[in-house]
């Protein structure tokens, strides 16, 4: 059994082992057909209706698809048997959780961007460090609020010392 997400709604989807094209979806019968006609372009018939599907960008980390359904932007999350299994199990590793950042490496620190209360996003930079003569610039791994900055610009830093704290 899978669990589809489409514009916040969820959808239960169990497919049919010896024709994928068919299955129950929310305890529903169904049945469709595809069809590429394109790269990333698909034609679906599905109860007399066609749609076109045009894959705007594959899975991500938390396996959410980008997609457009007749032109119209839709994101797509799937949740395969084994993501509900490692869920229901409190293994949810799709929920990454991280409280601080250390230095990789001994270097100077350059830049802060960010100050204490910041919300910052994952891939935001946080702190560029000058390691060997080449800047080094720190991201944010998740989605979070600084809490503490650890480090000083101008200062030097060792490998593994303690530079941000999130809340």
């Amino acid at each position: 059994m899978y669990k589809a997400i489409i514009n916040n709604k969820e959808i239960q989807i169990e497919f049919n082992k010896n024709n994928p094209l068919q299955g129950m979806m929310d305890g529903v019968a169904f049945e469709f057909t595809c069809n590429e006609i394109g790269q990333n372009l698909y034609l679906v018939l599905y109860q007399n209706k066609s749609f076109t599907i045009e894959i705007v960008s594959p899975a991500d980390e938390n396996h959410t698809y980008k997609l457009k359904v007749n032109n119209t932007p839709c994101e797509v999350k799937v949740g395969t048997p084994i993501d509900q299994l490692l869920n229901n199990l409190g293994l949810n590793l799709a929920k990454k959780s991280v409280s601080e950042i250390k230095a990789p490496m001994p270097g100077m620190v350059l830049q802060i961007p960010i100050t204490v209360g910041d919300t910052v996003k994952k891939g935001d930079i946080l702190v560029i460090l000058e390691a060997m003569k080449m800047e080094n610039s720190l991201k944010s791994p998740v989605d979070g609020t600084i809490k503490t900055i650890h480090c000083t610009i101008g200062k030097a830093v060792d490998k593994n010392q303690l530079l941000i704290s999130f809340s």
